[in-house]
């Protein structure tokens, strides 16, 4: 769903359970199960942000990659809009893994480290099973899909070295 998004989408979400609507903020928080004062007041601390374009609580919009994926055309930050206009709506967040920034250890041929640092015979990881190479820092989305590839690369090429019977011993190896 997206801004401008057609009655008929947001109709179907509601009707779904996705999304809650309501005409007042007070209405919606009793919709979400929520306390409605602290609803109002966290929407004026939101709107105040908006205003001076520093979002103190989350730093929205602090960076420019938070801002090439705001509105341009919202100042003084394309990332804080600010919450004035009835109908009001609210969707359930659960926190998950996207991604990971943790994963098995490898070496340079894709090959899965041991606790002490030797190559697991005929183990290989690669993309989000892997490391990252970025050492926990979420870079950007898709970041993860160009070591994939290379390591998914250097995994065959490692395996194909080793010759035809070694990389078929090795996968049936692994199947069982």
């Amino acid at each position: 769903m997206h801004p401008g998004a057609g009655r008929i989408t947001i109709n179907r979400f509601i009707a779904d359970g996705y999304l809650k609507r309501a005409g007042t903020l007070m209405e919606l928080a009793q919709h979400i199960g929520i306390d409605g004062k602290n609803l109002v007041r966290t929407v004026q601390e939101h709107n105040r942000f908006a205003e001076t374009g520093v979002d103190e609580a989350f730093g929205k919009g602090g960076t420019e990659y938070n801002q090439f994926n705001g509105d341009p055309a919202n100042k003084p930050n394309p990332c804080l809009r600010p919450i004035v206009e009835a109908p009001y709506f609210a969707v359930a967040v659960h926190p998950s893994t996207m991604g990971t920034c943790v994963g098995l250890s490898t070496d340079g041929d894709a090959r899965v480290l041991d606790a002490g640092g030797a190559a697991i015979k005929g183990l290989y990881a690669c993309g989000n099973d892997m490391a990252s190479l970025f050492r926990g820092v979420y870079v950007g989305p898709g970041i993860t899909l160009g070591p994939a590839l290379v390591f998914a690369y250097r995994a065959v090429m490692h395996l194909a070295a080793c010759g035809p019977k070694a990389a078929r011993a090795r996968t049936n190896q692994s199947a069982s």
